[in-house]
C-alpha cells in the first residue's frame, strides 16, 4: 500500500489516501485533475518527460518520487512516506505499515526481560527510531466486535525492527513474538517474510544480525539462509551474515578458497 500525504497550499487541508498499486504504476491527481492510473514503465517515462500537470511518480526507487508538483489547481506538496506489505495468517496480520506499530507496545517489550539487549526509551526516540527503520508488525486480528471496542487497532504480539539503506545492507536491530503467542510458527513466518523482502533487494550486499541462542541460530539459517560470520569475545554472540545478490568476493572468500 502507498500512503501517500498532499497539501494544497490554498486552503491548507491534508488528504490521506491509502491505494494498492503495483511499484510501476503512475497515479495522476489534482483537484481540478480527474483521477487516473497509467500502467508501464514506457509510459511512465513519456509522462515524465512531458512534465504533466498532477503527476506523482511511483518506481522501485521511491526517491524518485517528486515533493513538489504542480496541479491544475496550484501547487501540491507530495510525500511518500512508505510502500507497505502484509501477509495474512489464520487469525495473524504481518504488516511493514509503520502506522500500525504501537508504540506502547513496543516499549513494554523493550522494557521485559524478553529483549535483554534494549530498555525502554524516550516516546521521541522510540518514534524516531521506528520513521527510520524497516519495521515488521505482528498483529493478532480481532475475532468480534467486542476484541474490537476501544481499541485503535490490531493487536501487536511480535515486531522486528531492521536498520537499512533498503538497497544494500541491513542489521535487525530488534525482534520478538510475545511469550503468550510462541509455539504457533510466528517467528519463523516472521522471518518468512522478512527474507521475502530482501530478496527483492538487487543490490543487496549483506543482512546482518547478532544472537545469542543456538535455537535462535538455526531458525535465521533455515528461514533466511544466515551463515556464522563470526563470534563475540566472550564466546556468547553469534554474528550470523545473509549474503545478497551484489556481494563481491572478499580476502576473507580467497583465504576459504585456499
Amino acid at each position: 500500500m502507498v500512503r501517500t500525504l498532499f497539501k494544497d497550499c490554498n486552503k491548507c487541508d491534508w488528504i490521506r489516501i491509502g491505494e494498492a498499486f503495483a511499484l510501476d504504476v503512475t497515479l495522476i491527481m489534482g483537484r481540478d485533475v480527474p483521477g487516473r492510473i497509467y500502467e508501464g514503465r514506457d509510459e511512465i517515462v513519456k509522462l515524465h518527460k512531458t512534465g504533466l500537470p498532477g503527476t506523482i511518480f511511483k518506481d522501485r526507487d521511491i526517491k524518485v518520487a517528486p515533493r513538489l508538483i504542480l496541479t491544475d489547481c496550484g501547487r501540491v506538496i507530495c510525500h511518500v512516506l512508505q510502500i507497505s506489505k502484509q501477509w495474512y495468517k489464520d487469525e495473524y496480520l504481518i504488516s511493514t505499515d509503520r502506522s500500525l506499530v504501537d508504540l506502547n507496545a513496543v516499549n513494554d517489550a523493550f522494557d521485559s526481560d524478553l529483549l535483554w539487549w534494549t530498555k525502554r526509551v524516550p516516546e521521541v526516540a522510540l518514534k524516531r527510531l521506528i520513521d527510520n527503520s524497516l519495521c515488521l508488525g505482528v498483529y493478532k486480528l480481532p475475532q468480534s466486535t467486542a476484541d474490537i471496542a476501544g481499541k485503535k487497532g490490531p493487536e501487536l504480539i511480535g515486531f522486528a525492527r531492521i536498520v537499512t539503506d533498503y538497497a544494500t545492507i541491513g542489521y535487525l536491530a530488534d525482534i520478538y513474538v510475545l511469550p503468550s503467542h510462541q509455539g504457533r510458527g510466528l517467528a519463523p513466518w516472521l522471518m518468512q517474510c522478512l527474507n521475502e523482502i530482501l530478496d527483492e533487494w538487487p543490490d543487496l550486499r549483506r543482512f546482518l544480525l547478532l544472537t545469542s541462542s543456538p535455537q535462535a541460530s538455526k531458525l535465521y539459517e533455515q528461514a533466511l539462509g544466515t551463515t556464522e560470520w563470526g563470534m563475540s569475545h566472550s564466546g556468547k554472540l553469534y554474528l550470523l551474515e545473509k549474503r545478497g545478490p551484489a556481494m563481491p568476493n572478499g580476502p576473507e572468500d580467497e583465504e576459504d578458497e585456499d
